[in-house]
């Protein structure tokens, strides 16, 4: 559990509790784009700077809500949520128990930063509410495919995020949509050049009109991590 009498010594204040709730939604983020979840929720028109990101980032690490690691492929770290930060973000906020926690593995951390990255700019650019792979397979039945996580626009309309930095078979891409455009009025894809490329072509040839309307595709670009 938490400590509450650290928390008493070391406060947080709403900004924390918004900032570590989307923090157990992703798992992991790098620093600036944490940087920008900040600013978003803490009502400020520019990301924080880097030395204030890592003040406030030290704060959660003295009350054990959350890690730093440095980035395995060079550049900025990574701060990931703890066990006691997932805690923390499923008494505020109603989240799901077993969210995972700490450093992702090797092979899923570029996905999963970048995934991160995808859903920062959705939450401050677009003023989108952010929810988590996890929690969106707490809602599902088991063995369903589960999008990278789900946006939900200020209007109210859903929309399954979905990054992919490999391109997947046509049959494949047949199943996930189908799958998604069941449950969300709508699906995004973050893709790398190639892929993006590729589905932009594959969209038209093989859904019917009224489904490839509701598919988005975008270049992953400066999200990439």
């Amino acid at each position: 559990m938490p400590n509450t009498r650290r928390a008493q010594r070391v406060r947080l204040n709403q900004r924390d509790y918004e900032t570590i709730g989307t923090l157990a939604d992703l798992r992991a983020i790098r620093l600036d784009d944490l940087a920008s979840l900040l600013a978003t929720y803490g009502n400020r028109s520019g990301p924080l700077g880097e030395r204030t990101t890592r003040a406030i980032v030290a704060r959660w690490v003295r009350l054990e809500l959350a890690g730093t690691h440095p980035n395995p492929r060079g550049g900025l770290g990574i701060v990931s949520i703890s066990k006691n930060g997932a805690t923390l973000a499923r008494l505020s906020d109603d989240r799901p128990p077993g969210v995972p926690t700490g450093l992702p593995a090797w092979r899923d951390l570029p996905h999963d930063l970048t995934t991160a990255a995808v859903a920062v700019s959705l939450i401050s650019a677009h003023r989108c509410a952010w929810t988590g792979v996890a929690t969106v397979r707490a809602q599902l039945p088991h063995g369903t495919h589960l999008p990278d996580g789900v946006a939900t626009t200020t209007k109210g309309r859903t929309i399954a995020i979905e990054v992919e930095r490999t391109a997947k078979s046509g049959t494949r891409w047949r199943e996930y949509i189908s799958e998604n455009l069941e449950r969300w009025q709508f699906i995004a894809y973050y893709g790398a050049p190639s892929v993006a490329k590729a589905l932009r072509t594959w969209l038209p040839e093989n859904l019917p009109t009224q489904d490839a309307q509701r598919v988005r595709v975008y270049d992953l670009g400066g999200w990439a991590r």
